[in-house]
């Protein structure tokens, strides 16, 4: 009765570890949920099986996170096996425990540039996503959106411009649909997926498309980071960036630096809290504003009255160079 609820603990406790960067903890946390899990699964496979894929995939994020990638694919193979013995006699199980799996191992395949195995790897999640849909759309939706937005990541970097956009725009409109069922997992997701395409768009000089996707992003940001600054802060900063460069390339130069002034403030004021991650966005965004002028011909620097501002804003205690 009680083991298997022990061994979740033990996965949550694991998981806390792992975000706190007690790795050796974690591991061996994990490892004894594992074995109980094994223990239960002997008794009866159809049940507890399940509860090792589970496990399995946790350990092996905690080893993709610590770059230890050979043990990471390790764990997801045996997963993936497990799942593939046992799918077709209950599918309704682990279906989407190998979905899962799949997508987490089209990933590791991804960060380490084995582009070709995570594009088969995403597509055969792909395809159990829309197979899934066909009799429960409210659980198979999030696979279809989640794969497709990763194939086009991937389309993106391999300079399949067509297929990233294709792929990009179907995962948006399931988000958006996704947003009336439950707006806070998926609003952001809407935004994040808004702020690839008009990235993609600015790339290809569809400068007009590029605007109206970052500044929808914008909006929705903005609105998240009412409720949770400490989490869509960065995002704001991030997509006001871009919109100050676009600007910057449309010729709306006051309108661009007024986005630049309000991307350095925020990002100055994440770097003097958490330098070692902050730090460089700050030198990114002063980088791009300065870039700005000399693309548009304009014989200026970022005004020192406006970094001035930004400066006294976060900066009043710091002796001033």
């Amino acid at each position: 009765t009680y083991q298997i609820s022990v061994a979740q603990s033990l996965n949550n406790l694991a998981s806390l570890d792992d975000d706190v960067n007690l790795t050796k903890d974690a591991e061996s946390t994990y490892d004894e949920a594992l074995v109980i899990d094994h223990s239960m699964a002997a008794l009866n496979p159809p049940v507890y099986q399940a509860y090792v894929v589970a496990t399995l995939n946790h350990k092996a994020t905690l080893y993709r996170h610590t770059q230890q990638i050979e043990k990471a694919e390790r764990a997801l193979l045996e997963a993936q096996a497990i799942c593939r013995d046992r799918v077709k006699g209950d599918a309704a199980i682990y279906q989407p425990s190998l979905a899962e799996t799949l997508h987490n191992l089209g990933d590791l395949y991804f960060e380490t540039n084995r582009r070709k195995k995570a594009e088969e790897t995403y597509k055969e999640v792909l395809a159990i996503g829309r197979n899934g849909l066909r009799t429960k759309p409210a659980a198979y939706q999030p696979v279809v959106a989640e794969n497709l937005y990763s194939l086009a990541d991937l389309y993106t970097v391999t300079k399949q411009m067509k297929e990233a956009e294709q792929d990009f725009k179907e995962a948006l409109e399931i988000y958006r649909a996704l947003v009336n069922t439950n707006p806070s997992t998926y609003y952001p997701r809407v935004a994040m997926t808004l702020n690839k395409l008009g990235t993609l768009y600015n790339d290809a000089e569809r400068l007009e498309e590029a605007r109206q996707d970052f500044e929808e992003a914008l909006e929705i940001y903005s609105e998240l980071v009412k409720t949770n600054p400490g989490t869509y802060l960065p995002d704001v900063a991030t997509t006001l960036n871009s919109i100050a460069t676009l600007y910057g390339r449309t010729g709306r130069v006051p309108e661009a630096e007024q986005a630049f002034v309000q991307a350095l403030t925020i990002r100055w004021g994440l770097a003097k809290a958490n330098p070692s991650v902050y730090q460089e966005q700050v030198s990114s965004t002063l980088h791009d504003w300065t870039r700005m002028y000399t693309e548009t011909n304009t014989d200026k620097t970022p005004p020192p009255e406006l970094i001035r501002r930004v400066v006294d804003k976060y900066l009043q205690s710091e002796p001033r160079n």
